[in-house]
């Protein structure tokens, strides 16, 4: 009877994971109004990793994938669109596969349990026996009697639990007795749950010995993975519309424009952005305020009625509704200086507005009202206990800018235009704003430049980087913006790119890219220049489109890598060097390993060049403190083995190494921004293991001969770097 039954559950049990591998192998995006064949749909293709943050080791992350190798039990928050729910579509995919491929006995059998599901047509939560019936499984009723119970009794279980946040608040205590009760009769179950953030207050299964661990944003790195995951898969079907490039275009987009990049590191986000950009065919939104409204409407309007999520905090809210509501919210914190306010000043002011909305007045309570936009609106987040924010500043600015045309303070926007703060606020207003108050607004942001000198400049271009979004302006009044820009841009001298850069980021819109340019002149020089004095992420990003470009240099000894050409040697260290920028006084720090330890804090803000000589660790301590080092020179070190702790010179990127015959581990370069390497070292295996980390390397210069056979296996080692020699090829 035992075999017999141990048999019967074997063959279920291959039926139940290819079921479970064919139901939850396929992505769906909710809310986003494209055809079907635009998207990815299967995980195992549209798949990418992501990270978990444990918030008590804040700058430690894992592959959240890896979460249940390192703990039995974990509490997984993130917001809106962070990646739960495919993350635990994978996990059950991933299970899936491991029992049809290793026999079944050993792999772990998944349940996943999306709790709004679960609950929707039942009272009471499932004991195992009911957890097909409870989800629409079709196997439902064809199960060994009591299967479910021997799979979780027998330690093999793996139970993914979706969306505590989606559950009744007046429900999820019992939720919580739920897993406590199954997890005290099934201890060796596997059991992940995931919330977000809001929706449960502090160490909420901490009882139950859950680890708890947030999903953090998407990295740079993360992103452009992303963008390329999700364009290769209609292109390896046989659709193919031109994919790579479209991919490219889509991610130089989002390094060159902040409100992308602020949006690309939410994956739910970024899908839309790669979903929109592919429908049409390599193209964005014209402006930010119809890429916002896009967002909006999938997030307030769209995503959770495709998600039958029904309405868990008791109400249901328009989404023109929870506009009006989350624009006063918004606004209240521009106009206060602030991003986020606490939970008793929000309910006070969703109080003052529902005054003038008299549905939502009897729909519920203040408080009511606020705990659905906390927790399904997508828009806001609880950083803290009693605190709210807005979940990308972007949404917070553009809300804000809606509010203030439609509340008529012209005059407030002026005012404030100068500010860092209210840049994209004054931006956005001036692409909602009707054709009379755009004119307004843009004239009267003139009359500022012309009456205050001291921000002639950042007005002047805060007026011209509102022109894209301006689809309908007076002729006249166009053509005086973009003469006054003309008289700014490109600079003419190093004083004037030093001036624009002062701006900041908002510069980058306005220079000319490398498509105006055909090589490297001396403008071209000084645009790059100019980004680079800016000094952000955004500002790296516009300085790499520029490293297609050629320059007049000859180069007899050059061994060319194709499809990445790089910036030669000679501008990067034009970069590095700086020596004639009349800004700040150029420094040479000499540091030597006889000398001690150096005090660089009268001087610190004028070092671009530091050669460490001597036997002795890097001085990482003294070099983190040189905000502007560019260069680093490393000389005569007998003792020096690893490179570790370069990736905190954040600017650095210029590294001779001259002299350093223990030098084996160049691995810590993969965390650097170095560009230019000089290494008068033979390039041997350990060497080019840690070269080839190095991903943003684009010119290895090596001082000693380099032969043919050398040459061809530093090309195979290191695709896209350009390889010089100084004596060239040959014995």
């Amino acid at each position: 009877m035992q075999e017999e039954r141990a048999q019967g559950d074997s063959e279920f049990e291959r039926r139940y994971l290819q079921y479970v591998e064919t139901r939850h192998g396929s992505l769906v995006l909710y809310g986003v109004d494209l055809d079907d064949s635009l998207l990815p749909t299967r995980l195992s293709s549209g798949y990418l990793s992501i990270s978990a943050v444990d918030p008590t080791r804040e700058h430690t992350t894992v592959p959240a994938e890896d979460l249940l190798a390192r703990h039995s039990r974990v509490m997984l928050r993130g917001a809106a669109g962070a990646g739960k729910t495919t993350l635990l579509q994978w996990l059950a995919v991933r299970a899936a596969q491991d029992g049809l491929e290793s026999g079944l006995q050993r792999g772990r059998i998944p349940f996943m349990l999306p709790l709004r599901a679960v609950l929707s047509h039942r009272r009471s939560l499932p004991d195992p026996d009911q957890f097909l019936s409870t989800t629409g499984a079709p196997l439902n009723g064809v199960q060994p009697e009591r299967w479910a119970t021997r799979v979780l009794a027998e330690g093999r279980g793996l139970l993914l639990v979706d969306g505590i946040d989606e559950v009744d608040a007046d429900r999820r205590e019992d939720v919580r007795r739920w897993l406590g009760d199954l997890l005290s009769r099934y201890p060796d179950t596997q059991c992940i749950v995931t919330s977000r953030p809001s929706a449960i207050r502090g160490a909420w299964l901490e009882e139950t010995r859950f680890a708890e661990y947030h999903l953090a944003p998407m990295t740079v790195d993360d992103v452009r993975a992303f963008i390329e995951l999700w364009h290769a898969v209609p292109r390896s079907s046989g659709d193919d519309m031109g994919e790579a490039a479209i991919a490219e275009a889509l991610f130089t987009a989002v390094t060159q424009r902040r409100e992308l990049a602020q949006l690309a590191t939410n994956p739910l986000l970024c899908a839309l952005l790669c979903a929109l950009h592919r429908q049409r065919l390599g193209t964005l939104p014209t402006g930010r305020t119809e890429l916002y409204d896009a967002i909006l409407s999938m997030l307030l309007d769209r995503r959770d009625r495709e998600r039958s999520v029904g309405d868990p905090e008791g109400i249901s809210l328009a989404g023109v509704e929870q506009r009006v509501l989350l624009q006063r919210l918004a606004y209240w914190l521009k106009r206060n200086g602030r991003t986020e306010c606490s939970r008793e000043q929000a309910v006070s002011l969703i109080r003052t507005v529902m005054a003038a909305l008299p549905r939502v007045a009897s729909l519920g309570g203040a408080d009511q009202i606020y705990s659905h936009l906390l927790n399904r609106s997508g828009v806001l987040r609880q950083p803290a206990a009693d605190a709210v924010e807005f979940v990308h500043r972007a949404f917070q600015d553009y809300l804000a800018a809606r509010e203030a045309v439609e509340s008529n303070d012209t005059g407030l926007l002026l005012a404030h235009a100068h500010e860092d703060d209210w840049e994209d606020v004054f931006q956005l207003a001036v692409g909602v704003a009707r054709v009379r108050e755009r004119a307004e607004l843009l004239r009267g942001i003139l009359q500022r430049a012309d009456s205050e000198p001291q921000y002639r400049v950042r007005l002047v271009l805060l007026a011209g980087a509102t022109l894209e979004l301006s689809t309908e302006l007076e002729p006249s009044l166009r053509q005086e913006i973009v003469n006054r820009i003309a008289e700014l841009i490109p600079p003419r001298t190093r004083d004037e790119a030093a001036e624009l850069s002062r701006v900041g980021d908002l510069v980058l819109q306005l220079l000319p890219g490398p498509e105006h340019f055909s090589w490297l002149s001396s403008e071209a020089r000084l645009v790059v220049y100019t980004a680079e004095l800016v000094g952000s992420p955004s500002a790296e990003a516009f300085v790499q489109r520029f490293t297609a470009l050629p320059d007049t240099e000859p180069a007899p000894y050059e061994v060319w890598i194709p499809d990445r050409p790089v910036v030669s040697s000679l501008l990067v260290d034009s970069w590095a060097t700086g020596s004639d920028m009349p800004t700040v006084v150029h420094r040479t720090l000499e540091l030597n390993a006889a000398e001690g330890t150096v005090d660089v804090g009268a001087f610190a803000s004028t070092v671009r060049e530091v050669i460490c000589q001597g036997d002795a660790d890097l001085p990482i301590s003294v070099l983190s403190r040189l905000p502007l080092l560019h260069t680093l020179d490393v000389v005569d070190n007998a003792l020096l083995t690893h490179l570790d702790g370069l990736g905190d010179l954040r600017r650095l990127r210029t590294l001779r190494v001259r002299g350093c015959p223990a030098l084996q581990d160049l691995t810590a370069l993969e965390h650097t921004s170095v560009m230019f390497l000089e290494i008068a070292k033979n390039p041997g295996t350990a060497v080019l293991r840690g070269l080839a980390t190095a991903r943003r390397l684009r010119v290895l210069y090596l001082p000693g001969p380099l032969d043919q056979v050398a040459a061809g296996s530093l090309a195979r080692h290191l695709p896209g770097v350009r390889i010089r020699a100084a004596a060239g090829f040959g014995p």
